[in-house]
Parts: structure tokens; sequence; C-alpha cells
């Protein structure tokens, strides 16, 4: 699989939690287990969850997408 491919199931993979379950109830385990990579893979591109966040939102907004910032709002968020 492609770098590229591994990058967008990872960022897809977050956002959709982040949306069901707030950012600070996702853990990276669960990113991981999504689309099916291990933590090595989200590590490599991201240093941090903190970091995977943040490209997350910016992914979300580059690509346009109605719900962007949504998960940010949600009670649960924490220090997001």
């Amino acid at each position: 699989m492609a770098a590229n491919q591994s990058k967008e199931r990872i960022l897809a993979a977050a956002k959709e939690l982040f949306l069901a379950r707030g950012y600070a109830a996702t853990t990276v385990d669960a990113i991981c287990e999504k689309p099916g990579l291990t933590k090595g893979s989200i590590y490599y591109f991201f240093d941090s969850k903190e970091d995977l966040g943040l490209a997350v939102l910016d992914w979300s907004l580059r690509r346009g997408s109605p719900d962007a910032g949504k998960w940010t709002l949600r009670p649960n968020c924490g220090p997001c």
C-alpha cells in the first residue's frame, strides 16, 4: 500500500472516531484498529495524537468537509 493511501486511511478513521466518540475518548489503538494498521503507521506520519488531531482538522478543512470542526466542540473533548 502506498504511503499516501495509508495516511488517508488514518485520517479518515481518526475523523470518523473523533466525530463519534470525541477526541479525548478516542484512543490511538482504536484509530489503528479501524483501518487495520499498526501504531507504527500512525507514528510514522504523526508525532502524537495531538498532531494527528490537528492534521485531521486541517485535512477536513482542505476537503471542504462541513463537519470539519464538529469534534472539537464536543463536551468530552478535553483540552482540545
